[in-house]
């Protein structure tokens, strides 16, 4: 799962640095590191030297990582649709807006999180 984040996380992104995705995906530097490791041997990215920084390296999705992230998005599309299939129009529409708000609030929560565990961190360090 956390292959698959990162992969978004990358796309989303666009080119990201390594440093850029850490904080993206809420992972020390090293952790993020291991995981684009692990995606670079799988073919599903690559990691590119900076142009305006040579200390600085970028993270790319291959073909191959841009085709896996499409065909788990269609199949949990896919998935959903199956699970709504059978409900109103309006329930359909009811549900949708829950799972948004509650997704808003998880996101607001785990950045305030992320932000508040990075102060703790530092300040124990």
């Amino acid at each position: 799962m956390t292959q698959c984040y990162t992969l978004n996380a990358i796309i989303r992104l666009g080119s990201p640095t390594l440093g850029e995705l850490a904080g993206e995906m809420y992972l020390d530097k090293s952790t993020a590191s291991r995981v684009v490791d692990s995606l670079v041997r799988k073919g599903y990215a690559q990691r590119l030297a900076d142009p305006s920084d040579r200390r600085a390296v970028r993270v790319e999705t291959t073909s191959d990582g841009r085709g896996l992230v499409e065909k788990i998005e269609r199949r949990l599309v896919e998935g959903e649709k199956n699970l709504v299939e059978d409900f109103e129009p309006e329930i359909r529409q009811a549900t949708t807006r829950l799972i948004a708000r509650l997704a808003r609030a998880a996101r607001e929560r785990f950045a305030r999180q992320g932000h508040e565990g990075g102060v703790e961190r530092k300040q124990r360090g």
